[in-house]
């Protein structure tokens, strides 16, 4: 009943407050609030601060509210960073929930041209950068996939700055997962460089690390290993990589996550242990508790809960492990929760019936391979990995 009576600034702070409230307050009560902000903020001809463009794009997103009105703010926004005069009003926090916003609600194109007209700006501040604000950049341009010029040259700095970055176990997590992802859009030594970097902290963090902080590193750990790999292949080298795990401290920081994501495994969602199995398994990891304690507790995890890619994840995963382990009631009870699903991707949908094939699940791979389609245009549109496995798995099983 006050909102008659605030200015834009007092909106944008009561915005941020409501997507900050546990639980975040009404979408309802923030479409009255854009209401009464947009048509008074004219971001392209008067001088709100960005700090308050900020607060409303971070809330906005925070909510995850989607309405015209959120598209018009965004659109507001990006047009305004666009202004030359405007980039030296924004500093190192409005930077990062710009960038975080734009990322987390889906607009990676918009969101991309914004990093490219701020960062050269943005470039000259990074000392001012805190660890909350490195972590949520690196973790915004990751998602958004790789910018353009003057962003990737911002990004390399980025990287180099969060070398210096004493990072909360969250930041280690998103950071570690943004190295994986843009680590091809960056040059080598600053890879390695960031990576030495993390792993003495990520070691000192390992046990307060959260199930989705300890699975993306997991992950991300597993990915930079076959980059590496993939590298020491390209340049034709004589001696094999053996990737991250040949780092100083490398097995011990994969031995140490997974023990710590093994000790909250009541707290895991389905792509927590998906992910983690899927990397442990694809380092050829054999010392871990993770593995043997979920083949040993399935019973106990949200197997109802996961998703598609989950179970083929984890099929794959329990395929590929190099171990003496019990896996035919875990692998039978995958089955069960994938029978349930009918809109598949191909390349779940294949990975699934090649790995319970081999798994010796043929009751279970036979009734997936009914959820192949039979239209030839549409078989047309599947990569030729995809249609290789799902006829190999067609010979194994004797399908005709």
């Amino acid at each position: 009943q006050h909102l008659e009576s605030f200015g834009a600034q007092e909106l944008a702070v009561a915005a941020l407050a409501m997507a900050k409230a546990r639980p975040p307050m009404s979408k309802d009560l923030l479409e009255q609030l854009l209401g009464r902000v947009l048509p008074g903020l004219h971001l392209k001809s008067t001088a709100l601060p960005i700090r308050y463009c900020a607060n409303l794009l971070w809330a906005t997103a925070a909510i995850r509210h989607e309405h015209p009105l959120t598209r018009a703010l965004f659109q507001e926004v990006k047009v305004a960073c666009h202004q030359p005069w405007r980039h030296g009003r924004c500093n190192a926090r409005d930077f990062s929930q710009v960038c975080w916003a734009f990322a987390s609600s889906g607009r990676h194109m918009d969101g991309r041209q914004v990093i490219e007209s701020l960062a050269q700006h943005q470039s000259t501040t990074l000392q001012s950068y805190s660890d909350h604000d490195v972590a949520t950049t690196i973790w915004a341009v990751a998602t958004m996939s790789c910018p353009g010029p003057q962003g990737s040259g911002f990004l390399e700095r980025l990287m180099e700055a969060a070398c210096e970055k004493d990072f909360a176990p969250q930041g280690l997590s998103m950071t570690f997962w943004g190295l994986a992802t843009l680590a091809p859009s960056i040059r080598p030594e600053t890879v390695e460089q960031l990576l030495a970097a993390l792993v003495p902290k990520v070691l000192q963090h390992a046990g307060n690390l959260a199930p989705q902080g300890a699975s993306n590193i997991l992950w991300a750990l597993a990915t930079l290993n076959l980059r590496m790999k993939a590298t020491t292949l390209e340049a034709q080298q004589e001696e094999p990589s053996h990737g991250v795990i040949a780092l100083d401290e490398g097995l011990r920081l994969v031995e140490a996550v997974s023990y710590s994501l093994a000790q909250q495994l009541q707290e895991s969602n389905g792509q927590d242990i998906a992910n983690a199995l899927w990397a442990l398994a694809n380092m050829g990891i054999k010392t871990d508790v993770l593995f043997p304690k979920v083949c040993g507790c399935f019973q106990d995890l949200p197997i109802h809960s996961f998703s598609a890619q989950n179970c083929a994840n984890i099929l794959w995963a329990l395929v590929r492990q190099d171990r003496d382990l019990d896996l035919h009631d875990f692998a039978k009870a995958i089955a069960l929760r994938a029978a349930n699903f009918s809109d598949w991707d191909e390349q779940s949908l294949s990975i699934s019936v090649w790995a319970l094939a081999i798994l010796g699940q043929r009751t279970s791979s036979l009734p997936l391979l009914k959820a192949l389609t039979s239209d030839l245009e549409e078989l047309r549109k599947f990569s030729s990995e995809s249609l290789s496995v799902f006829a190999w798995t067609c010979g194994l099983l004797g399908v005709e």
